[in-house]
């Protein structure tokens, strides 16, 4: 007579290919990519004062002011803006553009903070936040940033499109000069 299985001995087989298994999805979990590093711009660096050609865009830093005060006409009215920290004012020319579009713009300070275009700004002539780019132009803006003092040394200009820009470029332009920092300065048209 043929030998009879216990369950005992049908649950080893079963239990190694499961653990197998666990061990192997362990694995592939922890090597995985997450999505923040999978769906996200393509990083293009340029050297000071080198144009950085993005996909849908190419940009030049062409250098920064620090000021503590900041001074505008918008319909008529005076406005002045100040700070604790200091004001950085980022000239850049946007060309090469390939469809009709918009830019924002981030300053990754030297301790890797980031900080967004200030939007105390509005209305003021000649800033990022009010252009839209088209294809065959090349035109110059400012973004301003507040930030500490100290976050404006081994600091990085960083533009991306406004909308979407996942899967596309995000362009990294070194300063080529940054004046020293003045007590007022005035956007003008």
């Amino acid at each position: 007579a043929g030998r009879r299985k216990t369950p005992a001995m049908s649950w080893g087989p079963n239990l190694a290919v499961l653990l197998a298994g666990a061990a192997l999805l362990g694995g592939m979990m922890a090597t995985a990519p997450g999505y923040d590093s999978t769906i996200r711009p393509f990083a293009i660096h340029a050297a000071p004062g080198e144009w950085a050609d993005g996909r849908v865009f190419d940009a030049r830093f062409l250098g920064g002011q620090l000021t503590r005060e900041i001074g505008f006409q918008r319909y008529g009215q005076d406005i002045i803006r100040d700070s604790n920290g200091v004001f950085l004012i980022a000239d850049f020319k946007v060309s090469g553009v390939t469809a009709s579009t918009r830019v924002a713009a981030v300053w990754r300070g030297g301790s890797g903070r980031d900080y967004l275009a200030s939007g105390r700004f509005d209305g003021a002539p000649g800033l990022l936040a009010e252009r839209w780019f088209q294809p065959g132009l090349t035109d110059q803006t400012q973004a301003i940033f507040e930030l500490p003092e100290d976050e404006v040394q081994g600091g990085t200009l960083i533009l991306t499109r406004l909308l979407d820009p996942a899967l596309d470029s995000a362009l990294y332009l070194e300063p080529q000069g940054i004046a020293a920092v003045t007590p007022r300065q005035e956007l003008s048209p």
